[in-house]
């Protein structure tokens, strides 16, 4: 087995300046299969009340955010979302995600959401 080149974690509200960065210097990229943002996603501010937004979120089962990180040097590379979140029998949710341009064309979102890939609490 490979080592893991990425990992998964709950966002915390420290991360909320370098995911503001991530989505302002990957914005013409992600706009072009996402709709467009309000232009106060791209902040801080935003980022952080998102952040604590997931957390509600993940405390009624809705929905549950990630942040992919690169193992090298534990910098936010792109972020995982499930959403829609159904349980019983059927047991689904959508997947969404978006990942840094620099990362593109790699492979780290497959590694990201395969079942090796550890999770950091």
């Amino acid at each position: 087995m490979s080592e893991q080149r990425v990992y998964i974690r709950f966002p915390e509200e420290s991360d909320a300046s370098e995911l503001a960065a991530m989505y302002e210097r990957n914005r013409a990229l992600f706009e072009q299969f996402s709709p467009s943002n309000p232009e106060d996603y791209y902040t801080e501010e935003h980022q952080l009340q998102s952040i604590r937004k997931s957390k509600a979120d993940m405390a009624e089962d809705r929905r549950y955010s990630f942040v992919v990180c690169h193992r090298e040097d534990d910098r936010i590379i792109g972020s995982i979302g499930l959403s829609f979140v159904v349980r019983g029998a059927l047991q689904s949710c959508m997947i969404g995600y978006n990942l840094d341009q620099a990362y593109n064309g790699k492979g780290y979102i497959t590694d990201a959401v395969s079942g090796g890939t550890p999770m950091k609490a």
